[in-house]
């Protein structure tokens, strides 16, 4: 772990916080997309409840 650190010390911050910033707007874009995924479904789930609500009452 020591090793790490050492290596960590000779990089510069900017180049550490543009890292940080690429892994956060990556991890960003997951939840964006999981969450328009989860979305989706529940859309799916709504229309093919009612479809199933029409079926049934007939």
């Amino acid at each position: 772990m020591t090793h790490f650190f050492s290596e960590l010390s000779s990089v510069p911050i900017s180049c550490i916080k543009a890292h940080l910033l690429v892994l956060v707007s990556q991890i960003l874009h997951k939840i964006v997309a999981i969450a328009s995924v989860l979305d989706i479904l529940q859309v799916v789930d709504l229309i093919l409840d009612r479809a199933f609500a029409k079926f049934s009452y007939k």
